[in-house]
């Protein structure tokens, strides 16, 4: 005669409370690890934007064949870039761009002037070269990312410091 008896395929109540603390614990240890590489996505991405701003403002000097003016407002953490009129009103190439609150220029270094405060401007001038310089962000955690650029070939190069 064959067995009707019903078997019991649930889980309990203690192995689902041990998988939801097992899960918690995961979540405890990985949540900070994902925040801090965010952060560093971050001030990579805020790098790159800056760079590419500089590159483009270096290309607009030697098609337009006119000087470029880069502003790095160093206290407010944000920087614009404008090709100077004969009235000296500017014509804006890129509005004020800020960074997100966790990143700031930590230093300018423009020709042999270093500068941690103030307004610096970077020039990039119609036959590509330009008055060159390093910037270094950094970000809440203290990474940084240093830019450099030639004053003779005006070429803008990204470095990690960590």
């Amino acid at each position: 005669m064959p067995d009707y008896r019903i078997k019991n395929k649930g889980f309990t109540l203690i192995e689902l409370m041990l998988v939801l603390l097992i899960i918690g614990l995961g979540t405890a240890f990985i949540a900070p690890t994902v925040a801090n590489s965010l952060v560093n996505v971050r001030l990579k991405a805020a790098t790159r934007r800056l760079s590419a701003v500089l590159r483009y403002a270096r290309s607009m000097a030697v098609s337009n064949k006119n000087t470029v003016q880069v502003f790095i407002d160093i206290d407010n953490a944000s920087y614009s870039a404008q090709v100077p009129s004969a009235d000296n009103s500017g014509e804006g190439l890129s509005g004020a761009t800020a960074f997100p609150a966790d990143i700031k220029f930590k230093e300018v270094k423009i020709g042999e002037e270093v500068s941690t405060s103030g307004v610096v401007q970077l020039l990039f001038y119609p036959k590509g070269n330009t008055s060159g310089g390093e910037i270094v962000l950094e970000n809440s955690r203290g990474r940084t990312y240093k830019i450099t650029i030639d004053p003779i070939i005006g070429k803008v190069k990204i470095t990690s410091r960590t």
